[in-house]
């Protein structure tokens, strides 16, 4: 048996040889709160949503033609309701934020919206129906 020496990352559990290297990862690492990513936010959630446009078709052997269908399952934005990889960012966001706070902070051009909330770890929430500010407009 040997004893080795690891550098673990602060904000999830993997491990590298060299203190450069987890230095490079922690930067881009998932969990890392200022990174402001989907799995570390309140919203980011992953369950079924009911969309507007059919998501896939669908052929039912009863009416012998393809029918649509509307419910997308997997992970989602609970507070803009709609898949992650549909989910409007930065800039594009319906409450777009300019880059920098008026006291002269600059907001790190995250992977997330402005409403990211950071719920204290990383990871989807699942939810049966979406209970954001655009649910109601489905």
């Amino acid at each position: 048996m040997k004893r080795v020496q690891a550098y673990q990352c602060d904000f999830c559990a993997r491990c590298f040889a060299r203190p450069s290297n987890a230095i490079q990862h922690e930067r881009s690492c998932q969990a890392n709160p200022a990174r402001r990513n989907c799995k570390t936010c309140v919203h980011g959630c992953i369950g079924t949503v009911d969309r507007k446009e059919p998501v896939t078709w669908n052929y039912d052997t009863r009416l012998c033609r393809e029918v649509p269908d509307y419910s997308f399952y997997g992970a989602y934005c609970d507070y803009h309701n709609v898949p992650i990889h549909e989910a409007p960012f930065n800039i594009e966001c319906e409450t777009a934020a300019p880059y920098c706070n008026p006291n002269g902070d600059e907001i790190p051009v995250p992977g997330t919206c402005w409403e990211h909330k950071y719920k204290g770890n990383c990871g989807w929430t699942e939810k049966n129906a979406p209970t954001g500010a655009g649910s109601e407009n489905v």
